[in-house]
């Protein structure tokens, strides 16, 4: 994510908190977000440079009339700069702002083969105690790993998988 992304979102960030509609404003974002997703034509008029920003800027104020006027303002300026390409990744700014903010974390649990419901929350309990915050889970299926569990947490990374222990014996077993 580009500076330019953290600090557009950081700007919605700060207005949001003054409101206190910190997730009111990730709701409307998340839903214009899949407006634009679902409507490809919409998002790439909205991101052509050699459409008139006057063109532009009058299908957003129809899109976006019932969206809060920070969020309307926010978008105006993302379209009129050139960074609408760049929403999501604002988006995706946003929310992590507003993890840090609930002490949210996420993470990426992967499995050779799919956890319970009681072995996916165990582990989501185990991992809030580790973390002191509340997690996120997203639960990933992968043969390859053969066995085990790899978490990727917070920018850590904890491999208990059959495939990664193999690496490791025979990484010894070829140094001898």
């Amino acid at each position: 994510m580009t500076e330019t992304c953290k600090a557009y979102a950081e700007a919605l960030f700060t207005l949001a908190l003054e409101e206190g509609k910190e997730r009111e404003f990730l709701d409307s974002l998340k839903e214009i977000s899949a407006l634009l997703s679902g409507n490809q034509e919409l998002f790439a008029f909205l991101k052509a440079p050699n459409i008139p920003f006057e063109a532009r800027e009058e299908v957003l104020v129809q899109v976006l009339s019932d969206m809060h006027d920070y969020i309307s303002s926010f978008l105006m300026l993302l379209c009129k700069k050139g960074f609408m390409a760049s929403f999501d990744s604002c988006v995706e700014e946003y929310q992590a702002l507003l993890n840090a903010k609930e002490q949210v974390v996420k993470a990426k649990v992967t499995t050779a083969i799919p956890l319970t419901e009681k072995e996916e929350s165990e582990l989501k309990a185990k991992l809030e105690k580790i973390s002191k915050k509340k997690v996120v889970l997203t639960c990933v299926v992968d043969g390859s790993i053969m066995g085990g569990v790899l978490i990727e947490m917070d920018g850590k990374r904890m491999d208990g998988t059959l495939r990664h222990r193999l690496i490791e014996l025979k990484g010894v077993l070829g140094n001898e």
